[in-house]
């Protein structure tokens, strides 16, 4: 899968700002217990994605850095691949781009602009890509209160026997928690220039709203 551009609005006419800030933060929270997150080469039916919901406000985010908090098990030598999630839904997800393991957690970075998110809803997740035997498992962490919808399983191949739809965390742990990590970038703002046509067109819906009237 190619890397995803997320926009769902004109970005053309909008600049970021030139200091990346924490855009989301779930990183701390009473302790919600872990949840495997892995794609097995040999065990294809046990693959598992998790997902969490992000609500990005403004004009939207240019995203450089996230980070997800794990437990590991087995062996990150076995990587075969460190990938980043992100959709409209928990199974519609595509993949953002790879990055690196670095100790229990995932570390992904991106140059600027190459990872746009319109303001809105979205999902993101990450999962580890090995196989069982070559080096167990990686968990993701999760924690405790939840923001927003709980964190989403998604099993396609049906292996643990929750059906292949995404259902919430709470369906395997039986706690509702959210997937703890963190989101860093640069907040999308608009040019002066697509401010004063922004206001322009906004004056202009109301002249045609108050023509019908």
């Amino acid at each position: 899968m190619k890397k995803l551009l997320i926009t769902s609005m004109a970005l053309a006419a909008f600049s970021a700002v030139t200091n990346a800030v924490v855009l989301w933060d779930q990183s701390t929270g009473a302790d919600g217990g872990t949840i495997v997150s892995q794609e097995f080469s040999d065990f294809p039916d046990f693959s598992t994605w998790t997902t969490d919901d992000v609500r990005v406000n403004d004009f939207g985010w240019d995203i450089t850095r996230v980070v997800f908090f794990g437990t590991e098990t087995g062996l990150s030598s076995a990587n075969t691949s460190v990938n980043l999630y992100g959709g409209s839904a928990p199974n519609s997800l595509s993949l953002l781009g790879t990055g690196t393991q670095v100790g229990n957690d995932l570390v992904f970075t991106f140059a600027p602009g190459s990872v746009i998110v319109g303001p809105g809803g979205m999902w993101m997740g990450a999962t580890v890509s090995r196989s069982f035997g070559a080096g167990g498992q990686w968990f993701a962490n999760t924690r405790q209160p939840v923001t927003g919808s709980e964190a989403m399983v998604w099993n396609p191949g049906g292996g643990f026997g929750l059906g292949t739809d995404p259902v919430p965390i709470s369906a395997l742990t039986g706690v509702p928690a959210d997937l703890q990590f963190i989101v860093e970038g640069e907040k999308i703002v608009p040019e002066p220039a697509s401010i004063i046509a922004l206001a322009a067109g906004g004056l202009a819906l109301l002249r045609r709203r108050a023509k019908k009237a």
